[in-house]
């Protein structure tokens, strides 16, 4: 050990160029990278002008999101809706509570620069970063009532169905259909270790499948949701409160 503090690593290069093609205010001091994400390139960028909270960049992982003008689409969608909402909740703060997608000086959600890279912008939202795992049972609590507000809030969202951005990716029998051939092959040596799981799946995959299908067939609504309710993907405020 050498006693000296270890350096964050530098920003991407071109990071600064994509931020310059945003209808963003303030002048950036430094665009860094942020976060633990390990889909999208995300980066922090501070600005000179004191009590603004700067903003969220990100480069799109263009391989994973191949439809990135409905997937931003959607975003746009959802979180103008929300916004809607929370400003007819007495006490609720849209500015925190919700994404604000900046836009990129041709007015399109997102920006292609010169080299075939997309990217888009967010306000910074400040908060606690508190890893990939609640701590206590009071912050497990607060997560579970943030996703719950979430899909409330969503419930009434009007129009068309969300553009649907990467194929079947959420469609249950094929992710069933998947994991029973990846269970048959089982090229990785893992299945004897996860036999307790796999008896969970197949004693309730099928089943839930079946389910949801005859809700359908009854007439259960489609509605938004979320289908990524990790932790880490709500953010808590210095008081422990989510937003």
């Amino acid at each position: 050990m050498t006693g000296k503090k270890s350096k964050s690593p530098p920003a991407d290069e071109h990071a600064l160029d994509a931020f310059a093609g945003f209808a963003a205010d303030g002048r950036p001091t430094a665009v860094e990278r942020y976060g633990a994400g390990h889909i999208h390139d995300t980066f922090r960028v501070r600005l000179r002008e004191k009590g603004q909270p700067g903003y969220i960049l990100q480069r799109i992982n263009g391989r994973i999101f191949a439809d990135i003008p409905g997937m931003m689409a959607n975003i746009v969608r959802v979180t103008e809706h929300l916004r809607r909402r929370l400003a007819a909740i007495p006490g609720a703060d849209p500015a925190r509570e919700v994404l604000t997608v900046v836009p990129a000086r041709d007015g399109a959600p997102f920006l292609r620069d010169g080299s075939g890279e997309h990217w888009r912008c967010f306000v910074f939202i400040g908060h606690r970063e508190l890893g990939a795992r609640p701590g206590t049972p009071a912050q497990a609590r607060e997560a579970g009532r943030l996703y719950g507000r979430f899909l409330a809030l969503l419930a009434d969202l009007p129009g068309p169905p969300l553009r649907e951005t990467i194929p079947r990716f959420h469609d249950l029998a094929r992710r069933l259909d998947d994991y029973r051939e990846a269970l048959e092959h089982d090229r990785a040596a893992r299945s004897s270790g996860a036999a307790a799981e796999a008896g969970f799946v197949a004693e309730r995959g099928q089943a839930l499948l079946a389910t949801l299908r005859d809700a359908r067939r009854r007439g259960l609504p489609l509605r938004v949701t979320h289908n990524d309710t990790k932790f880490n993907n709500v953010l808590i405020d210095s008081r422990g409160h989510g937003l």
